[in-house]
């Protein structure tokens, strides 16, 4: 038989097996003896069709490790403190590794699996951090600012700028809480004074770094954005909503906005290429 009618029959059986009107058997059946010589390889079944073929023995793996999970997560905080580093840790290695191992190929599910593992080692250490009743408060900013340091390493090293960005916001919330603790800024216009020249020099960063590498580029640029944002944010926080603050914030949200579309076919370039 010819190639293309081959090809025509291979997908009018995906066409059956997607609208069910033939049995799933039936549907490989045809598809295996048709499609052995096509160029047109077998398409990935759905969902229902891989749970439908599953064996008992998958079912009971699947019910021990959530049940397991749920075991360690309910008795989480009786365990010893070194058994609820191990737990939190499997998790986070694993997710870290295999969202790195499908960055290149599938970026959307690789930034779940690494935005999961950052979720999961930041809560599960600000547990463990409260859990030992030290110095709660700067132990637990202390611990931000480590989770930071390793999350650029990482967003660096693995080219994941979700790592990166991630890695700045946790530096930045720890230097927020050393400004709070330390300074106390009493106006809008003193916290300006501390978020300044981090916005300049990550700006320039991101400018001069946007020729050779455009990630990094990008991620300074967007990092100095938010770092632009700090002082209002810590005026609504902690100082609450005065007119300086909401008139500052409307003043940077115009001239963020006018920024973003005159440039806008730089960072849409920039934003194109990592989808």
């Amino acid at each position: 038989m010819e190639p293309e009618r081959r090809k025509v029959i291979v997908r009018e059986i995906e066409y059956w097996r997607k609208n069910r009107l033939l049995p799933e058997q039936y549907c490989d059946f045809l598809h295996n003896l048709y499609a052995e010589h096509s160029s047109a390889g077998p398409k990935n079944r759905g969902f229902a069709a891989i749970v439908r073929e599953s064996k008992g023995k998958t079912w009971l793996i699947a019910a021990g490790i959530i049940a397991i999970i749920s075991f360690s997560f309910i008795n989480f905080n009786a365990f010893p403190i070194v058994l609820q580093i191990v737990l939190a840790g499997i998790p986070v290695i694993g997710l870290s590794i295999r969202g790195s191992m499908l960055l290149r190929r599938h970026p959307v599910p690789a930034n779940v699996l690494i935005g999961l593992s950052s979720f999961v080692t930041l809560l599960a250490g600000e547990y463990i951090v409260r859990e030992l009743d030290r110095n709660p408060p700067w132990d637990a900013a202390l611990y931000i600012a480590a989770c930071g340091l390793l999350w650029v390493a990482l967003g660096i090293a693995c080219g994941s700028v979700l790592w990166h960005v991630s890695g700045w916001m946790a530096l930045n919330v720890y230097y927020a809480c050393v400004v709070y603790a330390v300074f106390s800024p009493a106006s809008v216009w003193e916290a300006e004074l501390f978020w300044l020249p981090f916005v300049l020099l990550f700006g320039w960063v991101g400018h001069a770094a946007a020729g050779k590498n455009k990630s990094v580029g990008g991620v300074f640029s967007l990092s100095a954005l938010i770092y632009l944002a700090m002082p209002e944010i810590y005026g609504f926080a902690v100082l609450g909503s005065s007119a300086a603050v909401q008139i500052m914030a409307a003043v940077k949200l115009a001239v963020v906005f006018f920024l973003l579309f005159i440039s806008r076919k730089k960072w849409t370039g920039w934003i194109s290429r990592h989808d």
